[in-house]
């Protein structure tokens, strides 16, 4: 039995078998190999080749292929009926009015934007106020700022006949 051991019983000797024996392998795969051939280096260097790469690929389509046919529409006789869309949305507010006005009265109280003064026949009194605000809410002032009387230009307007407290 140790005979056909080699007489080494001990876990290294039989490891070192059995490498000896994994790379004795490795070497006779080796050998049946033939050399590479050597590079052989010509006199003239070749001439550069140019290299086209292929065109890429045509990305694919995110389409599904076309159909034989249109598929057919639903019977519309089955699909439920909606009430129609409004043409147009009111909005309705009963606060809003009132806001412009207290706006539109905050605007004159600090001149903001007021393009004419109005002067009162009795007094020096002036009154900063807004010629389409007045044209809006008086026949009298819509003739005068639009109606070509000379008033329609000037930026200070005495107002005869009329009184401070009248004005106010």
């Amino acid at each position: 039995n140790e005979a056909g051991r080699g007489g080494d019983d001990s876990g290294a000797g039989r490891l070192s078998r059995r490498l000896s024996r994994l790379s004795g392998r490795h070497h006779s795969r080796d050998a049946a190999r033939p050399p590479a051939p050597p590079a052989q280096q010509d006199e003239q260097p070749s001439p550069p080749v140019l290299v086209v790469p292929p065109p890429p690929a045509p990305a694919p389509s995110l389409l599904p292929p076309p159909m034989e046919k249109p598929p057919k529409r639903p019977d519309k006789s089955t699909k439920p009926k909606l009430p129609p869309r409004p043409l147009s949305k009111v909005f309705s507010s009963s606060q809003h009015g009132a806001d412009v006005l207290q706006g539109l009265d905050a605007f004159r109280g600090d001149e903001t934007l007021c393009d004419v003064v109005l002067i009162p026949g009795d007094s020096k009194d002036v009154f900063p106020v807004h010629r389409v605000i007045l044209a809006s809410c008086s026949d009298y002032f819509k003739a005068m700022f639009t109606g070509g009387m000379r008033e329609q230009g000037m930026r200070e307007i005495k107002l005869h006949g009329v009184n401070k407290v009248g004005l106010k």
